[in-house]
């Protein structure tokens, strides 16, 4: 999880001290795979940003096992920053040819393989798939039943929550908010 005390200062601090100490925006191992931060036109892993920016906020880098992903590219977006992928890559869509009977099969192996129905940091933190009283992860069930379609799982990069949420309602499925969550309509 990020501190939300880092502030845009904390981020551009970064930023000046990634210019100054790394040629490509990133301490080695650290470079980012899907996404860059832009600023002033140049290019950070955004992860590393973030890591580095805990530092001049809390006084010590922050941990690298956090997410990243989503979580990091819609803190630094909300402080005005710029997040793209990176050249060469595109963002996945959710297949078209994944049907109920695949998404079924991704629920069954869920079901064997996973105490509550996604794996650790895949978790939904908003809404559940539920299929016969049990919840399940929407994305994650969609990640795993494109394995049964394609042959592969998808990468956690594909589709919004609204997009999600009406692949699987047009597939006959309920999704509704976790526990504890309330509708903001």
């Amino acid at each position: 999880m990020i501190p939300d005390n880092i502030t845009r200062e904390h981020i551009l601090e970064a930023l000046r001290w990634l210019d100054k100490e790394t040629p490509d925006g990133a301490r080695p191992g650290r470079q980012s795979t899907k996404y860059d931060l832009v600023y002033e036109g140049k290019r950070y892993a955004p992860k590393e940003a973030i890591a580095i920016a805990n530092r001049f906020a809390n006084g010590r880098d922050l941990n690298s096992g956090f997410s990243g992903g989503n979580e990091t590219n819609k803190f630094l977006r909300d402080r005005g920053f710029q997040v793209v992928l990176k050249p060469g890559v595109q963002k996945e869509g959710i297949p078209d040819n994944i049907t109920r009977e695949h998404i079924l099969e991704a629920l069954r192996w869920l079901d064997k393989e996973t105490p509550d129905g996604a794996r650790p940091r895949r978790q939904s933190t908003k809404y559940d798939l539920l299929y016969e009283g049990k919840r399940y992860d929407p994305k994650e069930a969609i990640a795993i039943a494109n394995k049964f379609a394609n042959g592969r799982e998808l990468n956690s990069g594909f589709g919004d929550d609204k997009e999600t949420n009406k692949f699987l309602n047009a597939r006959g499925f309920q999704i509704v908010l976790k526990p504890g969550i309330q509708n903001k309509s």
